[in-house]
C-alpha cells in the first residue's frame, strides 16, 4: 500500500516537473543570480579587521617575534 502511495507522488510531481519545464528552469535562474547578489554584495560590504589609518592593515606581533626580540 504505501509503495503504491509512493508512486503516485512520483508521478504527480513527474507530470508536475514536464508541465512547468519552462518556469522552473526561469525560477531556477532567478534564483541563482539572487543568490549571487547577495554573495556579491556581502563580499562588498564586510570588513576585514583594520587597525591602522587610511584602511592599512597591521599585523600583530606575538611575544618573541619582531625586531625587538632580535636585541
Amino acid at each position: 500500500m504505501a509503495s503504491e502511495h509512493t508512486g503516485g507522488i512520483v508521478k504527480r510531481v513527474q507530470d508536475f516537473v514536464s508541465e512547468n519545464k519552462r518556469a522552473i528552469i526561469i525560477g531556477t535562474a532567478a534564483l541563482a543570480l539572487a543568490a549571487g547578489g547577495a554573495a556579491a554584495y556581502y563580499a562588498s560590504t564586510s570588513s576585514w579587521p583594520r587597525c591602522g589609518e587610511g584602511g592599512e592593515l597591521k599585523v600583530v606581533m606575538g611575544r618573541g617575534e619582531g625586531p625587538s626580540a632580535e636585541g
